[in-house]
């Protein structure tokens, strides 16, 4: 990809190979890289940690990012089911 960038054709491969392809690729190469690493993170919150994950699999993975914090805030306010 770095060769990519620094000869110019990104742009070009853009438009020969559909979003879908692309996108399906990065899901496969980043799944054994990235996901080994965030486990043990997970492991220590284990509700917003999971929350995250199961979001950045279906979605974007900024929501992803997104609603771990949010639900990390609830859990350690103590908002969360059965709180009270």
């Amino acid at each position: 990809m770095a060769a990519l960038t620094l000869l110019g054709l990104v742009s070009r491969f853009g438009k020969v190979v559909p979003l879908q392809a692309t996108a399906g690729s990065l899901i496969v190469v980043r799944i054994p890289v990235i996901l080994p690493e965030n486990l043990p993170a997970v492991a220590e919150a284990p509700i917003a940690g999971s929350t995250a994950l199961a979001v950045t699999a279906f979605s974007n993975p900024s929501y992803g990012i997104v609603t771990g914090q949010l639900v990390s805030v609830v859990v350690r306010l103590g908002l969360g089911a059965g709180g009270g």
